[in-house]
């Protein structure tokens, strides 16, 4: 770690050393799962996310880390024949959060993900998913997954629907804003009534 006098070489420039404070960063991990045809709304996710970070931790100075992982940046590998799921399923099984974006497909590696968030709800653990479906494109692939959920976990999911971006975009904000005000136990004593 360096320390003060010392001074540090990057690039042409030289800056002096500082020490780096060591703090307690609370981390809210995401995972959002989807198939290559939502790929734009994954991105708008992402979009959300970093916006959320921004404002939390440099604005209004949380101690917050808001992460996810994306597939389309992780290092290549090779995996059993029928394990493609198995990446993404480790990163499932290190999250807080599944953002799951359905459209018009319904990805068998987008149900696994999901299969595998309810799977941990329903062994106690904190977890929560958040379902996107564009209902004006739900096929018979789409019904089949919801009636084995139904089935396997006893539970309905409930969705929440969009059509475009920016549908998607608020409601995705004020879902994930909800989550965190909730989970983050944010509260404003000047707004608060005394008893």
């Amino acid at each position: 770690m360096p320390t003060r006098g010392r001074r540090l070489r990057l690039g042409c420039g030289v800056l002096p050393a500082v020490r780096l404070a060591r703090t307690h960063m609370r981390q809210v991990a995401f995972f959002i799962s989807n198939g290559s045809d939502t790929n734009r709304y994954r991105d708008t996710a992402v979009d959300v996310l970093r916006r959320l970070q921004q404002l939390l931790q440099t604005e209004l100075n949380y101690d917050v880390a808001l992460t996810e992982w994306d597939y389309r940046l992780a290092s290549p590998t090779i995996v059993p024949v029928g394990g493609l799921a198995g990446p993404s399923l480790r990163v499932v099984d290190r999250s807080r959060v599944c953002v799951a974006i359905l459209g018009a497909r319904c990805p068998r590696i987008a149900q696994e993900e999901i299969k595998e968030m309810l799977t941990r709800r329903q062994q106690g653990e904190a977890v929560e998913l958040f379902l996107f479906v564009n209902e004006s494109q739900i096929g018979s692939a789409h019904r089949a997954f919801f009636d084995e959920v139904r089935t396997t976990f006893g539970v309905e999911l409930v969705w929440a629907p969009y059509s475009d971006r920016v549908t998607f975009q608020a409601t995705l904000f004020t879902t994930v804003t909800r989550f965190l005000l909730e989970h983050l136990e944010i509260r404003n004593p000047s707004l608060q009534v005394a008893a």
